[in-house]
């Protein structure tokens, strides 16, 4: 009987090769796992810092948590979930400010050139102090000019300064940081029609609606636009559009919705913040576009509907009918028989006659 060249005993010198390159192949297999969620980490924090560049916070907190499943101890990820949260606080009213720019201080303790943290504190300062406020946007922008909310931030201070022009080249430089942020387009529209340029209000805001129809900010603004331009017919169609959205409760207090419509009057200005005056407002500016139309009784019946809102709604609506009167009149003055009309019929003696002439 011929003998083994080894013990019986021991693996075979080609069992054992293979069994090494098993482990050698588990080990690589490993490393290009470990590569992969290492990468996959990398690009969804990368994602959430673009989401807080441009406002998205619950978009960046959603990638941040990403990160942290696949890394759970990712001191970036925490810190950027931190962050995305920290937005919430503000607008929320969950803490009063002290707290807030406290927990922003302690972000900032081991981030000190962390460019949201200054966006944060911008958002905090607008309503306390606009010019503190500005400064901490402009250092957001110094250390990161990708910071769309930084840009957003500094155009409502302008905004409120009637600064247009520099209002109009933040929200400009923010849209283009977000082409899709209805809010920022909203905004612009805004400024496009405060200035006159009404083509562009209607563009921008259509295309804020072709990204979400039930956008409601997007439609009051614009319906002026389109009636200001004597587009009575479009007008028509977005105004009976709006009451058809604003009428569904689910639909209208939705968050995207609570925003307050905010209008300029003369150096002035109103803003609307609940549904009774958002409702009464849309029901009024309606009545207008059907007058012009010589549906007298059509507005009537508009009239009536904003009526019902009660007496201390409408009444503060009166002085801003009467200005998109006024206003109208300017743009379109072979209107002049229809607005008089509205005004002797709907707004006397609540407001002052002014020469139609004029």
């Amino acid at each position: 009987m011929q003998s083994l060249p080894w013990p019986v005993s021991c693996v075979s010198p080609r069992l054992a090769l293979k069994e090494l390159r098993y482990k050698q192949d588990v080990v690589r297999q490993q490393a290009k796992q470990r590569e992969h969620k290492r990468e996959l980490a990398q690009q969804h924090l990368e994602l959430g810092k673009t989401f807080l560049d441009i406002g998205q916070y619950k978009g960046a907190e959603l990638e941040y948590r990403d990160v942290l499943k696949l890394e759970p101890t990712n001191l970036d990820a925490e810190f950027g979930l931190a962050k995305a949260r920290m937005y919430s606080m503000i607008v929320d009213g969950q803490f009063n400010p002290e707290v807030i720019e406290k927990r922003i201080n302690a972000l900032q303790a081991e981030h000190s050139d962390d460019p949201h943290c200054f966006v944060f504190l911008g958002d905090l300062y607008t309503r306390l102090d606009p010019g503190i406020a500005s400064q901490y946007y402009e250092k957001a922008l110094e250390l990161d000019h990708h910071v769309a909310t930084a840009y957003y931030g500094l155009g409502l201070i302008y905004d409120a300064q009637d600064q247009t022009a520099q209002a109009l080249a933040m929200f400009k430089a923010a849209v283009k940081r977000s082409k899709w942020n209805q809010d920022y387009l909203n905004s612009l529209a805004a400024l496009y029609y405060d200035t006159k340029n009404y083509a562009k209000a209607v563009s921008t805001n259509l295309l804020a609606l072709k990204l979400d129809a039930e956008y409601l900010s997007a439609y009051y603004e614009m319906t002026l636009a389109y009636r200001l331009q004597g587009d009575l017919d479009s007008a028509l169609f977005y105004q009976q559009e709006l009451l058809r959205l604003i009428r569904n409760d689910k639909i209208a207090k939705l968050q995207k919705n609570r925003g307050q419509w905010y209008f300029k009057i003369a150096g002035d200005s109103i803003a609307f913040y609940n549904l009774p005056e958002k409702r009464a407002y849309a029901h009024y500016s309606l009545s207008i576009t059907l007058a012009l139309l010589n549906r007298m009784d059509e507005a009537a019946a508009s009239v009536l509907n904003a009526q019902k809102f009660g007496d201390p709604v409408t009444d503060q609506l009166i002085p801003l009918i009467d200005y998109d009167l006024q206003r109208l009149h300017t743009e379109q003055p072979h209107f002049r028989e229809q607005i008089e009309r509205y005004r002797q019929r709907f707004l006397a003696p609540q407001v002052e006659p002014y020469p139609v002439d004029r």
